[in-house]
């Protein structure tokens, strides 16, 4: 029994995709310690750098005190039972509101979330349309519900509305399920796009807005940038991105709401947030019209690292803060992590499963405390790794 599970992975050691941990010592700004050093952080995904805010967080420790004092550091239970608390209304009603939506429900994370929506939702006469290259929590959603599925082209609305020619009519609900800004890749959908075609089906259309939320459309995201916030079925966030935080939230209407909240399993089987989680959560929340500075300088230093890329013929994608550097063998993208890292940049490679076989990359996670000169510096490092590898070859 053991020999097959050390062959397992050493299958994924030949590959050149063995992954392991490594113990990092806090953040300063945007560099992190790493054994004594500090590196620029390519790989965060605290896009407003709020996290290492340290005015924001002493007001946000000088506003919740009281609340903190009186709940405690954990409720020790699940919502369901005496795990709920006043924090979590407010956060909730919060988030209806700012979403303009009628219900929210908060989740102990994007993966709890997504992995136990469309099972709550769905049945086996239901089918499930998802974009090729969603998260890999909607993907275990797919796979935890009863409901038949299959997977579009990405990005590819002719190939979903084949398959909505092919089998609406045999199906009473169809869910169609997307990201907006697609977290490996870096591009955008078209949700404007995927509201026409949920209109013309007759579908629900369910929007995963965890990287995009608190940075487009002045942080309420893509749907709400492109127009079309009010008519997603199912508005997915989490807390773990430009929030600096932890959690995920639905927001949605009433009948979904109450289904989530008797059928949903990883909402009801698990213990409650902490509530300082909640409490960071709601205080974020409110200023987060606030941050348009953050935002601007953000999307700017974007445009300079694509346009820099470009510049110099490095295999990239996509048109957000999310900058992939395609190198496609996993052990020539681990070596040339390695080498950025020796040279004072974190930014981890990127392989299989979590982006198809030979499209390894390093996945450049931008925020707004990044600099040029740190763009330019690191774009002189690849063109030297480019060179050294041209040569030897």
């Amino acid at each position: 029994m053991v020999e097959k599970l050390i062959k397992k992975i050493d299958a994924v050691k030949s590959r050149g995709n063995y992954r392991k941990l490594e113990n990092y010592s806090g953040k300063d700004g945007k560099y992190i310690n790493y054994d004594g050093r500090l590196y620029v952080n390519f790989s965060s995904n605290d896009y407003l750098g709020l996290s290492v805010d340290k005015e924001f967080l002493s007001n946000f420790y000088d506003n919740f005190k009281l609340d903190l004092n009186e709940l405690g550091f954990s409720t020790a239970s699940s919502r369901l039972l005496s795990g709920n608390n006043y924090i979590y209304g407010a956060l909730e009603k919060e988030l209806s509101k700012y979403f303009e939506k009628d219900k929210a429900i908060v989740y102990n994370s994007g993966y709890h979330m997504n992995i136990g929506v469309l099972s709550a939702l769905t049945d086996k006469k239901d089918l499930i349309l998802s974009d090729k290259l969603n998260h890999a929590s909607i993907v275990d959603g797919l796979r935890l519900s009863d409901a038949k599925h299959f997977r579009y082209k990405h990005l590819n609305y002719d190939d979903l509305e084949s398959y909505l020619n092919k089998f609406r009519e045999q199906y009473e609900n169809v869910f169609i399920v997307t990201e907006s800004l697609f977290s490996m890749d870096g591009d955008v959908a078209d949700i404007k796009k995927l509201v026409d075609i949920k209109k013309r089906y007759n579908c629900f259309l369910y929007v995963d807005e965890a990287h995009s939320v608190g940075v487009y459309g002045g942080g309420k995201g893509v749907a709400y940038e492109q127009g079309v916030l009010k008519d997603i079925d199912i508005l997915a966030i989490t807390f773990g991105k430009a929030f600096s935080s932890i959690g995920g939230a639905i927001i949605t209407n009433e009948i979904f709401y109450e289904l989530l909240t008797n059928f949903s399993r990883s909402l009801i089987f698990t213990t409650a947030l902490p509530p300082v989680v909640l409490c960071w959560n709601f205080f974020v929340l409110k200023h987060m019209d606030r941050f348009w500075d953050r935002r601007e300088k953000l999307l700017f230093i974007s445009n300079y690292m694509r346009n820099c890329f470009l510049k110099n013929s490095f295999n990239t994608k996509g048109e957000s803060y999310i900058i992939p550097y395609i190198i496609g063998d996993s052990e020539a993208t681990v070596k040339t992590s390695n080498f950025l890292k020796n040279n004072g940049f974190i930014a981890p490679a990127i392989r299989p499963p979590t982006v198809p076989d030979g499209s390894s990359r390093i996945r450049f996670s931008l925020n707004s405390l990044i600099s040029t000169e740190d763009i330019d510096r690191l774009v002189e490092l690849l063109k030297q790794e480019v060179s050294y590898e041209n040569r030897k070859s």
